[in-house]
């Protein structure tokens, strides 16, 4: 393959010694993922610099006719053992841009610059402690919880921060971002979810005598009957339950259109309503940081 003005660039199979590169096992990986794992899509999930290499691997695909013009694969068409079956498999390069540091400089590995994994995910448990610490101490944590609420709130953190950030532009990789209490955090997130369980607690503890599971039924059932006196639930409850779904999305959309035009309730209506969208659109188009945004905009 070749770019405008530059010499052609070849993607090397086999080597006059007789070994094999990158390419060769792509192309070997590509028929194992479709024969033995009968995948349905396969994404290679890699950076941008890698982009002309995956390029050259599906064009010599296509020219051994186990790709098409769409980059959708024939399954039949790799294989020599008769099988009748002729799905379409796609495949695709899921490109994310560079990781740089706080100096604006891409992280590289070789050049021993960016941190090891292990590093890492140390400093983040150790930062997490730090900002969670007092706030579960006032509670009278154990240690022990303290230690394990830090890590999952550590690890989360960085698994969060990273799916929120568009993979088509570089970002910057920063500790005080991925735990910050304010923004589009995880740690925002999980304080906000708080403060709506606490809502709820107090609802729980003032109107349904303690019961929480008469309450989260009342909540996702309206038409259901609930004697709170006894804390008991008709029977037709499971009748409920399968059209439990579409019931809440038809009795949003009705309680959004009988509200004010500018009220917040709408607002927040109009937004849960797009959730099976987001869902979707996040889906098609490999995108995870929307799902990280229509959150954070809940």
């Amino acid at each position: 393959m070749m770019k405008k003005s530059n010499p052609p660039s070849p993607l090397v199979i086999q080597k006059r010694d007789g070994s094999y590169l990158y390419g060769t096992t792509d192309l070997a990986a590509i028929k194992y993922r479709l024969l033995k794992q009968k995948a349905d899509r396969i994404l290679y999930v890699v950076d941008i610099s890698q982009s002309l290499h995956f390029k050259q691997v599906f064009e010599i695909a296509k020219q051994a006719n186990w790709i098409d013009d769409a980059n959708s694969l024939l399954r039949s068409s790799i294989d020599n053992n008769g099988d009748d079956d002729k799905s379409l498999v796609d495949i695709e390069h899921v490109s994310f841009e560079v990781v740089k540091g706080i100096n604006g400089i891409k992280l590289k590995s070789r050049e021993g610059n960016s941190k090891l994994l292990t590093d890492l995910l140390t400093e983040a448990i150790t930062s997490t402690k730090a900002m969670q610490e007092e706030i579960l101490f006032n509670q009278k944590e154990s240690p022990e919880v303290i230690d394990s609420i830090s890590k999952d709130l550590a690890l989360s953190s960085i698994k969060y921060f990273d799916i929120s950030q568009q993979r088509s532009k570089s970002y910057i990789f920063s500790f005080d971002k991925m735990l910050s209490t304010k923004g589009n955090s995880l740690i925002y997130l999980h304080y906000a979810y708080r403060r709506i369980r606490s809502i709820f607690n107090n609802i729980i503890e003032s109107q349904f005598n303690n019961n929480s599971s008469l309450f989260y039924h009342y909540l996702y059932n309206d038409n259901l009957h609930i004697n709170i006196a006894d804390n008991t639930i008709d029977s037709n409850y499971s009748s409920h339950i399968s059209s439990r779904n579409k019931q809440q999305e038809s009795q949003l959309f009705n309680f959004a259109h009988n509200i004010e035009e500018e009220s917040h309730e709408k607002q927040l209506c109009l937004l849960l309503l797009q959730y099976p969208d987001v869902l979707l659109i996040s889906k098609e188009t490999l995108k995870p940081n929307l799902i990280s945004e229509y959150l954070y905009s809940l």
